[in-house]
C-alpha cells in the first residue's frame, strides 16, 4: 500500500483496516476501500467524488457513502 503525504509517497506493508483503526477518527475518514483521507485536506465534495486541496480527486465508495455524509457533511 502507498501512503501519500504532502511531499512524498511511502510504501508500507500494512492493511487499510490497520490504518482505519489506528488513525484518529477526528482527523481521518475512510471514503473508499482504497482511500482514507485527512479531513484537513478536503476541498469539496461533488457527487461521488472528493476533491482534495492538492488537486487530487478521490472516489467515494458506495459502502462508505453514509460514513462520509455523517462525518464530512
Amino acid at each position: 500500500m502507498v501512503v501519500h503525504c504532502t511531499d512524498k509517497r511511502i510504501l508500507v506493508n500494512e492493511r487499510m483496516k490497520h490504518f482505519e483503526e489506528t488513525l484518529p477518527a477526528a482527523l481521518f475518514v475512510r471514503v473508499h476501500k482504497s482511500w482514507i483521507i485527512n479531513k484537513a485536506y478536503l476541498a469539496y465534495i461533488e457527487g461521488n467524488t472528493i476533491s482534495l486541496t492538492d488537486g487530487k480527486s478521490v472516489p467515494i465508495g458506495k459502502t462508505y457513502r453514509g460514513e462520509v455524509e455523517e462525518k464530512l457533511l
